[in-house]
């Protein structure tokens, strides 16, 4: 049985609130014959929620960006029940199958995840595997329950019909959906490993996925639900107040497939090298949307089809002694190329290559005392956006201090 609790409180306007956790989970094993083992378990997650209401005049003091719920105070629980059974079917073949049921009180709904795997040992120095299996993304209050503004500015035609055009405060939502089906994705995965010396081993796995239900945002016939203060329900706001509203939507599909290579060489005791490359192409597909379409210049889909497709990692872990440790970490992505431009000469959805190393040096006086860890992401980098779209970032440091009792 193991038990954890979690509670953090957040002040930024866009996630505003606490949110508090408490965590059950428990399993058996049980040997049915000298061949097949059964494991079995659940568990209970309980998530208090508390977050920013709806008040009637939320409109007349807005911080630039916020998130506002009307179920903003309940507690949500998330309980699953799984089984695994594992087989030696002879000296070289071995199977896992198992199936996970989960119940999510936020949307009701419940889920099952089997999966099956098969495990052929080829010889002493080498294995084959293949498996397929089925997983759900727990669903977020944050999408389904809250809705998220940003304040901007609209150009439009003045209002007192001057002829001219002239900037009005904007108020851009983001609303929650309820309705919206549990993301999943299905995978299938073949792979082998060999140990070509006790030092150095080498895995490798092709893989295809399919995924359902991802979270994109949906614009209405309407988006406009208010302009110059005068809304569609009749309501008048202050400023000329101009309203823009999207929704969560979970219309979104993808494929994706790809193959990856791991080296893991460990010439010594005292020091490991880690070394992988990775393809993966993605391609979305949705249809009922003006950002599904083959031609759309932006949204979910464009970024889902817009991402590096090679990935290359060195991690070099080094023991310098039984006190100290130091770490370093190569990532490579590469470029992505696009074809979207917009009016400005922009290509929002292309972007260059980006190369990283991130450092990591740790002091432990003796293994009952705290650990010290100093830790540099991006070392000397300058700041880069780390996909098509995203803000940038650069070197970050930080240090962290853990000790296990």
């Amino acid at each position: 049985m193991h038990i954890w609790a979690d509670s953090n409180s957040k002040v930024e306007p866009s996630s505003k609130g606490q949110f508090s956790t408490l965590n059950f989970d428990g399993l058996t094993r049980t040997r049915l014959t000298d061949s097949h083992e059964l494991t079995t378990g659940g568990g209970v997650r309980l998530i208090h929620r508390n977050v920013a209401p709806y008040t009637d005049d939320y409109y007349e003091k807005l911080e630039p960006i916020g998130r506002y719920s009307n179920d903003p105070i309940n507690t949500d629980a998330i309980y699953n029940l799984f089984t695994q059974l594992e087989s030696q079917l002879s000296d070289n073949i071995t199977t896992t199958l198992g199936v996970k049921v989960e119940h999510f009180s936020l949307n009701n709904t419940t889920e099952i995840q089997p999966q099956a795997r098969i495990t052929y040992q080829y010889s002493p120095l080498q294995q084959f595997w293949a498996g397929i299996g089925r997983a759900v993304v727990t669903p977020a209050s944050v999408e389904s329950l809250t809705d998220g503004y940003r304040l901007g500015k609209v150009i439009a035609a003045d209002h007192q019909g001057s002829g001219y055009y002239r900037y009005y405060d904007g108020l851009f939502f983001t609303m929650g959906n309820p309705d919206m089906k549990n993301e999943s994705v299905v995978t299938l995965d073949a792979g082998h490993r060999i140990s070509l010396t006790p030092e150095l081993n080498i895995d490798s796995t092709v893989f295809f996925s399919n995924y359902q239900n991802l979270r994109m945002l949906e614009t209405g016939s309407e988006p406009w639900i208010c302009a110059y203060g005068q809304c569609n329900d009749g309501t008048k706001l202050p400023n000329n107040l101009f309203i823009h509203e999207t929704e969560f939507g979970d219309r979104l599909n993808a494929n994706s497939y790809g193959f990856e290579t791991a080296i893991r060489w460990h010439p010594h005791q005292d020091y490991i090298l880690n070394t992988s490359y990775s393809f993966i192409n993605t391609e979305a597909y949705c249809s009922g949307n003006m950002n599904c379409a083959d031609d759309a210049m932006s949204g979910a889909k464009a970024n889902y089809n817009h991402q590096p497709a090679h990935y290359l990692s060195v991690q070099s872990l080094w023991s310098i002694n039984a006190n100290w440790q130091f770490d370093v970490w190569v990532k490579h992505k590469s470029s992505v190329d696009s074809d979207i431009t917009y009016g400005d000469g922009s290509k929002p959805y292309s972007a260059p290559e980006v190369t990283t190393v991130d450092v990591r040096l740790a002091w432990q006086k003796k293994p009952s005392w705290p650990k010290v860890e100093l830790v540099i992401d991006a070392l000397n980098k300058a700041p880069y956006s780390d996909m098509p779209n995203k803000a940038r970032i650069g070197e970050t440091a930080y240090l962290r201090s853990s000790w296990d009792f």
